[in-house]
């Protein structure tokens, strides 16, 4: 089954007619996720969380610390734990047992625009936002921002958006950005543009 989220009519899940209407509690849902196809962490409009339970079609609300920001993205980082990212008011941790956000941690990357976000072997969430690549160490607390990923092509000044973040199974990171495919080389510690689609065959 595929459960899809809309923006103003709730939830959907397919079936052999196409889409029928799962859950619908009138709220704007930006994005939705989940790691078990059970339970569904939607990130609404209005910076709260939309917490459906597919097992017995109830779901719940919770306030996860954004004023007006909506929630954009969200990863796993533990058994316990995921990571929800809002566009414009950084990104908070939230307990999935409790569901309460965690206060030890605080608030990371405040006043970040949050696109997207990945964790990857090294206990590193890497952040895609408005302004670059932003790793952060869930060990360390360690953060470090990659900028200036990418420029265009007639010398124009560098643009900072990065769209979308993701792992393969090597563990490379790739970025998307507005003018083209980035990928993090560990040996330099940058991010490099991909330009000749001949480097993502063979050796990656």
């Amino acid at each position: 089954k595929l459960i899809v989220a809309t923006h103003h009519n709730g939830l959907f899940i397919s079936s052999a007619d196409g889409f029928a209407p799962l859950h619908d509690k009138g709220k704007d849902i930006a994005s939705i996720y989940s790691y078990d196809g059970k339970t569904f962490y939607c990130g609404l409009w209005d910076g709260n969380i939309l917490i459906y339970n597919y097992s017995n079609n109830t779901s719940r609300e919770i306030k996860a610390g954004f004023d007006k920001s909506p929630v954009f993205a969200f990863n796993r980082i533990s058994d316990n734990s995921i990571i929800a990212g809002s566009f414009g008011e950084g990104a908070v941790v939230l307990n999935t047992k409790t569901l309460e956000v965690d206060s030890s941690i605080g608030k990371l990357l405040p006043g970040f625009q949050i696109n997207a976000i990945e964790k990857d072997t090294k206990n590193n969430v890497w952040f895609a936002t408005e302004t670059g690549v932003v790793r952060y160490n869930i060990g360390t607390g360690k953060i470090e921002t990659f900028k200036s990923l990418s420029k265009k092509e007639n010398g124009m000044p560098y643009d900072e958006n990065v769209s979308d973040i993701t792992t393969d199974k090597k563990g490379n990171i790739w970025a998307a950005t507005r003018f083209g495919l980035c990928w993090y080389n560990t040996k330099k510690n940058k991010f490099e543009l991909i330009t000749n689609l001949k480097e993502l065959s063979g050796k990656w």
